[in-house]
């Protein structure tokens, strides 16, 4: 038992060597070929090691982007590793951003981080990082899923009119192929209200409000 536990500590140490001692180029490679096998959280510490082995290189950016957009893509059914996926996610865009606010990826950066946070429940982290219209203006392919989870935040947070403001404006988004899924969800959002009102009148002006929807 010693001896296998010493030859796998010893084959770990002389990958370690290895992956310090490869070229820049070939570690890049090797993170993105993980990325594309599925293998996300090899992957995502593979380009944080990039980033921190070659601080001048070209693609240290986009290997700082690409730690974090991995890390977020894994998959877990735990609650308690699902929330430690999310953190470390955070930790590392956070970090990219900091440390290239003018790398063309921020907005996409910024777009992920507001959707984890609101996963995440944290709804006013949410709000605060995605309502400033310029994200969805330097990040024009975000704008559906932002708008949306500026809905679904500013709902989760008893904020109805901003939350009707965000839908309805998702309805009217470029691309947005499926309409019905913000008309449906400002529905309940109205039905919602309307089963909390006490004011007889109010309540049916919510319920034929989302019955309209």
């Amino acid at each position: 038992l010693m001896v296998s536990a010493l030859a796998v500590a010893t084959y770990a140490g002389y990958l370690w060597i290895q992956q310090r001692m490869a070229p820049a180029g070939q570690l890049f490679n090797q993170a993105t070929r993980l990325a594309a096998k599925g293998d996300y959280a090899a992957a995502s510490r593979m380009f944080e090691d990039f980033a921190s082995l070659h601080p001048n290189d070209s693609k240290r950016a986009e290997a700082q982007f690409n730690a974090a957009f991995v890390m977020q893509l894994q998959k877990t059914s735990d609650s308690d590793n699902a929330q430690e996926v999310t953190r470390n996610a955070l930790r590392l865009f956070e970090n990219y951003r900091k440390e290239n606010p003018t790398h063309p990826k921020v907005a996409r950066a910024e777009a992920l981080m507001g959707r984890l946070n609101y996963e995440s429940g944290r709804y006013a982290e949410a709000i605060e990082l995605l309502r400033n219209p310029e994200l969805r203006l330097r990040d024009p392919a975000s704008t559906l899923p932002t708008l949306r989870t500026l809905a679904r935040a500013s709902a989760k947070m008893g904020d109805a009119e901003a939350a009707r403001s965000y839908y309805l404006q998702a309805v009217g988004a470029q691309g947005n192929h499926s309409p019905d899924v913000d008309y449906a969800e400002l529905g309940s959002l109205y039905q919602s209200r309307a089963d909390r009102a006490e004011d007889i009148d109010k309540r049916i002006e919510l319920q034929q409000l989302a019955i309209e929807c």
